[in-house]
């Protein structure tokens, strides 16, 4: 969806490989979620690990995770 993109731009340009302040790829996955990934923060980096994680954030809080991309608290 759009904003997810717009997320992916925001965060990491597009770069699965980005890390900043603790958070990893694409959505920029912090390490609070490393339990997703079987503890495994090296996954963060995988595209696809990375976007199953964000869908799955997504499904429990919307955007709010993300509001600083400009997106509102809402889904």
């Amino acid at each position: 969806c759009e904003e997810a993109l717009r997320v992916i731009w925001c965060e990491s340009r597009g770069d699965a490989l980005a890390y900043s302040a603790g958070n990893r790829g694409l959505f920029q996955i912090n390490a609070i979620h490393q339990w997703r990934v079987g503890g495994d923060l090296a996954l963060l980096y995988d595209a696809s690990t990375n976007v199953r994680v964000a869908h799955e954030i997504w499904s429990e809080q919307g955007w709010t995770p993300w509001r600083h991309c400009g997106l509102g608290g809402g889904d």
